[in-house]
């Protein structure tokens, strides 16, 4: 039988299984299935918890007026004779076979403690569930924008598509996070700050230049050249100034330049932007 969410009357609504009956709340005639807030039968343990609490606590009441009288009884016949005496002994018997069935305070607390953790563990069970999901959606968002800075800072420094797997992990190792949608390092909870750039942020950019130099050679296509004499043409190397739209072996030869700020890459609309 396909749940609905309404029900057009009782023969219907009797027609469901006992637990699913639970979640849909009565109106003038007609049952609809209760997507927020309390079901039925969490309505119907908080009622009985309730009345629960008040009970005990009216208990708790009576013992302590009774107790009160049984002090008051003691202190103003403390002289009397041994009739007399007999006589509280009695009375004092039957109070006490009275006060034996109130339950005590420390009886009552957990009790209740008892009966409301019953009631609302299947709704705790849940929440946890959905912070869990929620938590582990947020951290694999994380990890896949991480992915995406790295590999597009790889792919622009030209380093082999098969090492960028290596430099994601050398990176992370190095102690690269994403923070604010970039990869920076934080140290005790500071971002990193440039050595050629103190007032701004170590970048990526400036790592690749380091790798390249020690020892990651290896990780770089053939077409990086690291030698040292400036060149003319589309393929040169500034020392600063602008590239407009520049090919993989003409941004990758001035990698150094662009991680120190003195040479800043342009590009075309139709090239991806800025």
């Amino acid at each position: 039988m396909a749940l609905k969410s309404v029900l057009d009357g009782q023969e219907e609504y009797e027609s469901l299984p006992e637990a699913i009956r639970d979640h849909y709340l009565e109106d003038d005639g007609k049952f609809s299935l209760s997507v927020d807030g309390a079901t039925k039968r969490e309505n119907e343990l908080g009622a009985k918890v309730a009345e629960f609490r008040d009970n005990n606590v009216q208990l708790l009441k009576d013992k302590i007026s009774l107790s009160g009288q049984l002090d008051d009884v003691q202190s103003r016949f403390s002289n009397v004779d041994p009739q007399i005496y007999k006589k509280l002994i009695s009375d004092q018997a039957k109070l006490d076979k009275k006060d034996a069935k109130v339950v005590t305070n420390s009886d009552l607390s957990s009790q209740i403690q008892e009966a409301v953790t019953s009631a609302i563990k299947p709704i705790q069970a849940q929440l946890n569930e959905s912070q869990e999901r929620e938590a582990a959606a947020q951290s694999s968002l994380e990890k896949s924008t991480f992915r995406n800075v790295i590999n597009k800072a790889s792919v622009e420094a030209g380093i082999r598509t098969e090492a960028i797997d290596d430099v994601l992990g050398r990176a992370t190792a190095a102690g690269f996070r994403l923070h604010e949608g970039n990869a920076r390092i934080l140290q005790d909870g500071i971002v990193k700050f440039s050595q050629d750039r103190p007032d701004q942020a170590y970048t990526i950019t400036e790592w690749l230049v380091s790798l390249q130099r020690d020892g990651g050679g290896h990780l770089f296509k053939p077409s990086v050249s690291t030698g040292d004499q400036d060149q003319v043409g589309q393929d040169a190397r500034l020392k600063s100034g602008h590239l407009r739209d520049p090919s993989m072996k003409t941004f990758s030869r001035n990698l150094e330049g662009i991680a120190s700020g003195k040479v800043v890459v342009n590009r075309s609309v139709n090239q991806g932007g800025n």
